[in-house]
């Protein structure tokens, strides 16, 4: 387990005016807003503000099962490579809760490990989860595939985004998983790092990019 070096950043009224004016929507409504970033080999902080920089036993996968975890609504995953059953076993869960699981992936990764693609999907499939990748083939929770051809279907789809609770009524629920890892077994011990954002406005602009 590595060091994660976290950073909290609050305001965001800068971040929400460039995301506002880049996608035309009205600005956010959330009350609580704030972004944390994890880096799972953080470099040198002797330049860091006092106070701006902590050392935390954690890993960058739990960043994302925590927030699974908490998810009572809806959970969007749009992730080049799925692989790690520690975030398969959370999506069946909170599947399991009630809570509606979308995943979004790359063709290309679904099957490049045979097994651990065959596990992941076939997991996902019996919590009742719909998986689709950018070629257009989706799998449903009777394991049936269908094909449909999409545009770009011969580009990477190398999103790494998960939108939480969107569906909820309270804008303060919504959250943005995000960062350079991929889902896989490697990916937490790689060097990486993963962001946290609680913010209404780019909740949405991340939504409408999953749709």
């Amino acid at each position: 387990m590595k060091n994660i070096l976290k950073f909290t950043v609050v305001p965001l009224i800068v971040v929400l005016f460039h995301i506002s004016s880049a996608f035309g929507q009205q600005a956010d409504t959330s009350s609580v807003e704030w972004i944390e970033v994890y880096f799972n080999m953080p470099g040198d902080h002797s330049v860091a503000k006092e106070g701006n920089w902590i050392y935390d036993e954690a890993d960058l996968l739990q960043t994302l099962i925590e927030l699974i975890d908490q998810a009572q609504y809806s959970i969007d995953l749009a992730i080049y490579n799925l692989e790690h059953h520690r975030v398969g076993e959370a999506l069946v869960d909170a599947a399991g809760r009630g809570v509606r699981v979308r995943v979004a992936t790359d063709h290309y990764n679904r099957f490049r490990n045979r097994e651990l693609g065959e596990q992941m999907w076939g997991m996902l499939a019996e919590a009742g989860i719909y998986t689709i990748d950018d070629a257009g083939v989706v799998i449903a929770p009777d394991g049936s595939m269908t094909e449909r051809i999409l545009t770009g279907a011969s580009y990477d789809m190398h999103h790494k985004f998960a939108v939480i609770d969107i569906l909820s009524d309270d804008p303060d629920d919504y959250y943005v998983w995000t960062g350079s890892m991929n889902l896989t077994y490697t990916g937490p011990i790689n060097s990486n790092n993963t962001i946290v954002i609680k913010d209404s406005g780019i909740a949405e602009a991340y939504h409408r990019e999953f749709n």
